[in-house]
């Protein structure tokens, strides 16, 4: 069992040099799929996300998609929806689209954003912050040789 404050401490490890925000910059990511361009990626600023664990622990998830891809630890209320997300090596994920905020930091390997024909077109990697708004469109996506473990942190 993975220790949660420990986890909680490599994610602020990872994150703390890197700051997401909505207006376009020379780091915005744009894709062909995206109706206005995602959250920007910029180092040596702080994140403003809130990494508090709820009073309840992590429950253990058993796999919701046998393709690769699945959620490995999840906490779940009516305001927010945390959990690590876990993509197998060169695992896709298809374009998506969420009615609440959604806050992604890569932990380890990294995820490669594609064009609609398949191609890399741009690649994220340990540390990387992004924040999305409601209806976003985003993807697709393939992760690294080496998988993608994401902390995903869904919010209104």
């Amino acid at each position: 069992m993975i220790n949660k404050n420990l986890l909680i401490i490599v994610i602020i490890i990872f994150t703390t040099h890197v700051w997401a925000t909505n207006k376009p910059t020379t780091n915005s990511l744009f894709n062909d799929t995206l109706t206005k361009p995602i959250t920007i990626i910029d180092p040596g600023k702080e994140i403003t996300s809130d990494f508090t664990l709820p009073s309840h622990g992590w429950s253990i998830l058993s796999s919701k998609d046998l393709r690769g891809k699945h959620e490995i630890f999840d906490i779940k209320n009516d305001k927010e929806h945390v959990f690590l997300y876990r993509v197998g090596p060169r695992a896709e994920i298809g374009i998506k689209e969420h009615d609440d905020w959604e806050e992604v930091v890569i932990i380890n390997g990294t995820l490669e954003w594609l064009n609609p024909n398949g191609q890399t077109q741009q690649i994220l990697g340990i540390g990387a912050y992004v924040n999305r708004s409601p209806h976003t469109k985003h993807g697709p996506f393939r992760a690294g040789n080496k998988g993608c473990l994401m902390y995903v942190r869904m919010h209104s």
